[in-house]
């Protein structure tokens, strides 16, 4: 989609992951990315949001 609208800027977030953003967020079309990889269903079952701070602390931080 990207090559025939270059002006756009995207925020990917199907299939992303924390090994996998710093690559994306390299792209010059990229302003952000986005992932399930923050909220494991086994936290949110649990009510464990301890986890979910963590891992969107540690998203937050992620450079290209």
């Amino acid at each position: 989609v990207a090559s025939p609208l270059p002006a756009i800027t995207f925020c990917p977030t199907g299939g992303i992951t924390p090994e996998k953003a710093p690559a994306y967020l390299k792209l010059e079309n990229v302003a952000c990315v986005g992932g399930s990889w923050m909220l494991p269903k086994a936290a949110i079952a649990a009510g464990d949001f301890g986890v979910i701070e963590a891992l969107a602390r540690a998203a937050a931080r992620l450079e290209s």
